[in-house]
């Protein structure tokens, strides 16, 4: 009897040891289910989750006519796990495809993988090609290849080349305006970045169907010129064919609609071509039109016969006697382009032909103040609109400054640019 109630007896401690060890269990597995559940669940996922950029897409340019100047294409950088590639049980295989389509050749794939992990036997990066297609990456991609992966990245170009290529300007190898009105009107142009979130397993390589989008990206707006592509590829090559004929450093052309301010062609000798900004040297990849002020000279004869008009001080048929060689009473001293005995003139015949004295002679009809306030009517001194990077207002000094000499040369476009 003794025997049986001391069987019993522990038969009872073992049943009670194991009901405890039972519910130390389940106390745990309650704790780790429920009590800790979110806070266990959110350190695995920050262990394995990745944070990425989506990139917006930078917003094209283009002129009147909606032919685009610029625009955005997307391209793929080819990455892979060397350390999960040596694994691979078809490696050679596998590095023939992406060869292949990637142009590297499949000894080439195989040596990037071995030197990678030559420097680092856990290596988890290599790069295979940047910048392809994505018709290579539908090819790639149907191979399923595990230890492949793919980065999403934009690609800048232009079109038409060295059409408008000064003023369009161009990106850096980031993305990053560096010039022209890429960089005026970066704010328009420029895309709004968004994020996305994977799973990636101990090899750091991606898990299937773990990517979700967390902040929506958002493309850039679109920059309409007011130039036209067709006329501008027009006046930048006979541009060109006039600055070699006549052995010049450089040449500007600008077409502007008189009636509404609008530049249809805003043509430049040499000219860059945004797709290699770099194949041009630097001084000629800005626009002088824009930045390099310049004496106008003679057509600014317009510009003091509209104010002697407009003021009432003269007609088109006002005559004068333009002598060869003029002296001021303050001692300027100004000459005609070429010799001739004095010469009767309107103020017609004084723009028709270009005389210096002609019209300095009219413009002492105006005081300095009025002929000062009507080049600032008429933008002179004054930044453009366009808004160009680093574009010059040009050159006008007060009125109050101007010596003899400058007092008459103002009429005929020096001493101003």
């Amino acid at each position: 009897m003794r025997t049986t109630a001391a069987i019993r007896r522990r038969i009872l401690s073992i049943a009670i040891l194991a009901a405890a060890i039972v519910a130390l269990f389940v106390l745990r597995l309650v704790n780790v289910q429920v009590v800790q559940a979110n806070q266990l669940t959110k350190a695995a996922t920050s262990d394995r989750s990745v944070t990425t950029t989506i990139n917006g897409l930078r917003g094209p340019i283009v002129d009147s006519t909606g032919t685009v100047l610029a625009r955005t294409v997307l391209r793929w950088n080819v990455q892979i796990s060397p350390s999960v590639a040596i694994t691979d049980h078809d490696l050679d295989k596998h590095a023939d495809e992406i060869g292949k389509v990637t142009g590297l050749g499949g000894g080439a794939v195989l040596s990037i993988i071995h030197q990678a992990l030559a420097q680092d036997p856990k290596s988890q990066y290599a790069k295979i090609v940047d910048g392809i297609d994505a018709t290579k990456l539908d090819t790639l991609t149907a191979f399923h290849i595990p230890w492949l992966y793919f980065k999403r990245v934009q690609s800048r170009i232009y079109p038409d080349g060295q059409v408008a290529g000064n003023i369009v300007g161009f990106v850096g190898a980031q993305g990053e305006a560096q010039a022209g009105m890429e960089y005026a009107y970066n704010s328009c142009l420029a895309g709004t970045n968004g994020t996305q979130v994977y799973q990636r397993g101990a090899d750091n390589v991606p898990i299937p169907g773990t990517t979700r989008t967390t902040k929506k990206a958002k493309n850039g707006g679109t920059l309409v010129l007011t130039l036209d592509a067709d006329l501008q590829w027009f006046a930048q090559q006979k541009l060109a064919e006039n600055v070699k004929e006549l052995g010049g450093n450089y040449g500007i052309v600008t077409v502007m609609n008189a009636k509404t301010g609008q530049l249809k062609a805003v043509a430049e000798y040499p000219s860059v071509d945004p797709n290699d900004p770099g194949a041009t040297p630097a001084a000629d990849r800005g626009s002088r039109a824009f930045q390099a002020p310049f004496e106008p000279g003679s057509v600014f004869k317009a510009i003091t016969a509209s104010a002697l008009i407009n003021e009432g001080a003269a007609t088109p048929l006002t005559r004068v006697l333009a002598p060869y060689h003029f002296t001021s009473p303050g001692g300027a001293s100004l000459y005609d382009a070429y010799y001739h005995a004095p010469w009767p003139l309107t103020l017609t015949g004084v723009l028709v032909n270009s005389s210096n004295t002609g019209i300095s002679t009219l413009g002492q009809r105006l005081d300095d103040k009025t002929r000062y306030d009507y080049m600032r009517k008429f933008g002179v001194g004054q930044a453009p609109a366009i808004k160009f990077p680093g574009e010059s207002a040009g050159i006008l000094n007060p009125y109050q400054t101007w010596g003899a000499q400058t007092k008459f040369a103002t009429m005929f476009g020096q001493g101003v640019s």
